[in-house]
């Protein structure tokens, strides 16, 4: 028996006053789409539109929320791979990185070649159980063609689940669906969960035609919509939090019932990203406290008292490098939301600079991040197997238990750091003084040098290439 922390904001009822005040605003203020497609499927069953306002009523919202599946499977290509939303906590890659930055290079504009290394890297990561998405833009591809370079490349060179990209045209999220497929093959089958994307409402209160393209074409094929609120208070979302826990509320929900409108039973995630702003640069705090807030009472609420999957965003920084600030912001916005109990991270990996830049050594300091996270997360094991009373009976006070059997017994089960330092000095200093990024720098470089080329056959890669000839 485990004895789990967990952190919690928000009481039963105070989740249903949230759960209220937002049926009003739904009901009164309504949800904006900026889509012909999305408002007629709206419309089409019983919600009332007025312009490009749509206006739900609680009913709507309950029957939404009871047709969504509170835990799936989400296959990869390496069946090995597979994951169980709902249960253990999925480590997905970064979405919506600029920029690219090392050691070696520093920071800089990225290109086809530094996504293909950022995939190698998720693919050889232990604690990250996806890939793809996209963890930095890339301008040496043409912009029409770039959404489906990218997801070649995160299955020519992953095959782990694949997280795909929102983008406008529906026409344009079938063709990534279908390369999807065609990269399953066999293992492709009915009514399973290949993939997931995520979709962001524009804030405030509102859907973008993007948005809504991609929730029908992946609704339609029964794919995972992970839905996550960005709002900024006093920009995009009310200058309080609990305002702005309301409003993000509603834009989730409104979401999530177009989506079931689309495919009743189709899985979807509830996320929370909504943070303040630096007011004097309208900048987008992604490490201040309020942000984890934030994300606490979105696990409150989505996790525990409407019990569907929830994603939160964790181990970002506002830093631009390597330093003090990027360590201790990283690990607050990590190990809180892990300890509120959240079944889905997104951006611990290698994140600087509020999400512009992904770090190659970032992306290997984080793992260690992650896994000191999940051990606090799994609590203290409290059994009389543990208890050891013969043990300490046999050693008493005259002894140690150094040589004693229940330490080789149970010594392998203690946590041990995987790229930090601590050892005593002197066996730092005979190794020579490595400063931790220049451990990472290491470790990064050495996996590139052994990942594959590729991960796909030669006919696999023509059909794929095929598809994205046709753009």
């Amino acid at each position: 028996m485990f004895l789990k922390p967990k952190l919690k904001i928000m009481s039963r009822d105070n989740c249903e006053l949230v759960h209220e005040k937002t049926l009003k605003v739904l009901a009164e203020t309504g949800i904006r789409f900026e889509s012909d497609q999305a408002l007629a499927v709206l419309k089409r069953h019983g919600v009332k539109i007025t312009g490009k306002t749509a206006y739900f009523n609680s009913a709507m919202v309950d029957r939404a929320i009871a047709q969504i599946p509170k835990k799936f499977k989400w296959i990869g290509r390496n069946r090995s791979q597979d994951l169980m939303v709902g249960d253990d906590l999925v480590v997905l890659p970064n979405v919506g990185n600029i920029y690219v930055q090392d050691l070696t290079y520093g920071r800089r504009e990225g290109k086809k070649k530094d996504f293909r290394n950022i995939i190698k890297l998720q693919q050889a990561s232990p604690s990250m159980n996806v890939s793809g998405g996209s963890p930095v833009n890339i301008l040496d591809v043409e912009h029409d063609e770039k959404f489906a370079t990218m997801l070649f490349e995160a299955i020519k060179h992953s095959d782990k689940p694949i997280l795909s990209l929102c983008q406008e045209g529906i026409q344009n999220n079938q063709r990534s669906l279908l390369m999807l497929k065609i990269s399953l093959g066999k293992n492709h089958l009915r009514d399973q969960i290949y993939t997931g994307v995520i979709v962001d409402p524009l804030s405030p209160l509102a859907y973008d035609k993007a948005a809504t393209d991609t929730i029908i074409a992946y609704a339609e094929d029964g794919q995972a919509i992970l839905l996550v609120t960005c709002s900024m208070a006093g920009v995009t979302g009310p200058i309080t939090l609990s305002g702005m826990l309301i409003a993000q509320n509603a834009e989730i929900l409104a979401g999530l019932i177009l989506t079931q409108m689309v495919h009743p039973g189709c899985p979807v995630v509830c996320g929370v990203s909504s943070s303040i702003a630096n007011l004097k640069q309208i900048a987008y705090l992604t490490a201040a406290p309020d942000m984890n807030i934030m994300t606490m009472a979105g696990t409150d609420l989505y996790e525990d008292f409407y019990q569907l999957p929830t994603l939160l965003l964790a181990g970002q920084t506002d830093s631009k490098m390597l330093d003090y600030q990027a360590g201790f912001e990283t690990m607050q916005t990590l190990l809180l939301p892990i300890l509120a109990g959240v079944k889905m991270i997104q951006e611990g990996n290698g994140t600087l600079d509020s999400f512009m830049t992904t770090s190659l050594e970032k992306m290997i300091i984080d793992e260690e991040l992650i896994e000191r996270s999940k051990h606090i997360a799994r609590g203290l094991p409290l059994d009389s197997s543990m208890f050891l009373l013969d043990a300490i009976h046999q050693v008493g006070s005259r002894d140690s238990f150094l040589s004693h059997e229940s330490t080789f017994a149970h010594f392998k089960e203690l946590w041990r750091p995987t790229i930090s330092e601590d050892r005593p000095y002197s066996f730092w200093e005979r190794d020579g003084k490595l400063e931790i990024t220049y451990k990472a720098h290491k470790v990064w470089k050495d996996r590139l040098s052994n990942a594959p080329q590729s991960m796909i056959s030669e006919s696999l890669e023509k059909e794929l290439l095929a598809v994205i000839e046709k753009i």
